[in-house]
C-alpha cells in the first residue's frame, strides 16, 4: 500500500484518507491479472514457480532463493529490488512486555541475542540483517554481500521509516485492501 502511494507521487505517510482511494483506482487495470494476495505461502510458492511477481521482505526473498537451490531448482530467475520511488523500512524487534513476569530472564535473553556471534548466526540462518555492527565480522560473506540482506547506500536512500498509522488510516487501508482483493 505504502509503495503504491509513493509510486503515485503521494506521501507514503499520508494522512489524507482519499489517497487510499487513489491506490484502489491504481489497482483496477491490473487486478484481473493478479492471481492471489498471499503473505503466508509465498516462500513455498516461489521455488515451485507458482508466482511471477512478489512483494515481499528481503530476508524472505533470500530464504526462497535458498529453498529453491536446496530443492534443485536451478532455472529460477529471482531478482530483488527496492522500487526507485521508495519503500518503507522493515525491521524486526525483540521487546519485553511491560507486565512480563520474568523480566530479568528476558534481559538475559536480549543480552545473549546481542552477542556479536549470536546475532551473526541469526543473520546467517535467516538471511535477515541485524543491527549489531560488531557482528559483521561473523556474518557469512555471501550474506554480507547480498544487497537484499544488507542494502547498498544507494538503496538506503530510497527507504523511509513509516510513521505509526492512526486508527482512521488503518481503517482506510483495510477498506482499500478489501476493495482491491474483491
Amino acid at each position: 500500500m505504502l509503495m503504491v502511494l509513493k509510486y503515485l507521487g503521494k506521501d507514503g505517510d499520508t494522512t489524507n484518507l482519499d489517497d487510499y482511494k487513489a491506490v484502489v483506482e491504481a489497482f483496477k487495470p491490473i487486478r484481473p491479472h493478479i492471481r492471489t494476495f498471499d503473505n503466508t505461502n509465498y516462500l513455498n510458492a516461489i521455488p515451485n514457480k507458482e508466482l511471477c511477481v512478489i512483494n515481499n521482505w528481503s530476508g524472505d526473498y533470500s530464504t526462497a532463493k535458498t529453498r529453491a537451490e536446496e530443492a534443485g531448482v536451478t532455472d529460477l530467475n529471482l531478482a530483488y529490488f527496492v522500487p526507485k520511488t521508495g519503500a518503507p523500512a522493515w525491521v524486526d524487534c525483540l521487546c519485553i512486555p511491560a507486565d512480563a513476569k520474568n523480566k530479568e530472564n528476558a534481559y538475559k535473553f536480549l543480552e545473549y541475542m546481542l552477542r556479536p556471534e549470536v546475532a551473526a548466526a541469526c543473520s546467517n540462518f535467516t538471511n535477515y540483517a541485524n543491527g549489531n555492527l560488531a557482528s559483521k565480522q561473523f556474518v557469512d560473506k555471501a550474506v554480507l554481500e547480498n544487497p537484499a540482506v544488507y542494502p547498498t547506500d544507494e538503496v538506503k536512500k530510497l527507504i523511509w521509516a513509516p510513521k505509526a498509522f492512526s486508527d482512521a488510516q488503518s481503517e482506510a487501508m483495510t477498506r482499500a485492501w478489501t476493495e482491491i482483493k474483491s
